[in-house]
């Protein structure tokens, strides 16, 4: 593996994607990015991914777990892996900015044109992931499927689409998918069906109710996955 020796602050104030992955190595990686006014990353979660962003042009808020910070140029925000985050630019320049993921968070190579393509990518992926992870274990380790309660959508999500806001409802997706990941970082059944089976089935029943709404509500930006989830 080649070492990556480079003017940051250049490659970072040149680069006009919304993000473009520059280095990966084995435990950590380095992206660039760049958000227009009045653009923002979208609302994410990291279980087990610390990251670091530096700030090189522009300003704006950075949300971590719903508290707000404000950010300019030259500054450094740390985010500690489970933390719901979120950066926006307030500005009225584009922002440009390198981040620093500790392990690595995306694919060699990756370039994403725009921030729609970013989510859809993300989403797809992460849920995808999420979605294997839970239904091996539910193969597994329960003897019927769950019973799936009556039709049951988000309120801030029904809102979200009424309103036309299909970048809030994926963000509404993005958080309820990340809530989900937390919970089985936390609680992880995978461990206790070793020590506590009936515990564990139970945790995992709630799971995977939770993994069929989200579904249901990725539905109409992601149908293929959609339907992957609720077969």
């Amino acid at each position: 593996m080649q070492p990556y020796i480079n003017n940051i602050e250049k490659e970072a104030m040149e680069n006009n994607y919304f993000r473009k992955e520059i280095f990966t190595g084995t435990h950590m990686q380095m992206t660039v990015m760049s958000l227009d006014a009045g653009e923002d990353i979208g609302v994410e979660t990291h279980p087990h991914i610390d990251q670091f962003l530096r700030v090189e042009q522009g300003s704006g808020i950075v949300s971590i777990d719903d508290k707000e910070y404000s950010i300019e140029n030259n500054f450094g925000i740390i985010i500690p892996a489970g933390s719901k985050h979120n950066v926006t630019n307030t500005g009225d320049t584009t922002m440009k900015l390198y981040s620093i993921y500790t392990p690595p968070a995306h694919p060699v190579g990756t370039i994403h044109k725009d921030r729609a393509e970013a989510y859809n990518e993300n989403l797809a992926n992460g849920i995808g992931n999420l979605a294997s992870r839970l239904l091996n274990l539910g193969e597994k380790n329960l003897d019927a499927a769950p019973v799936i309660p009556e039709m049951t959508i988000p309120d801030d999500w029904k809102q979200a689409m009424e309103e036309f806001r299909l970048d809030r409802a994926c963000d509404i997706v993005w958080r309820h998918s990340g809530g989900l990941d937390v919970e089985i970082a936390e609680k992880e059944p995978f461990k206790l069906i070793k020590t506590d089976p009936e515990a564990a089935k139970e945790i995992l029943r709630g799971m995977l109710v939770k993994l069929y709404t989200i579904a249901r509500i990725l539905n109409p930006i992601l149908p293929e996955t959609s339907k992957t989830i609720k077969a």
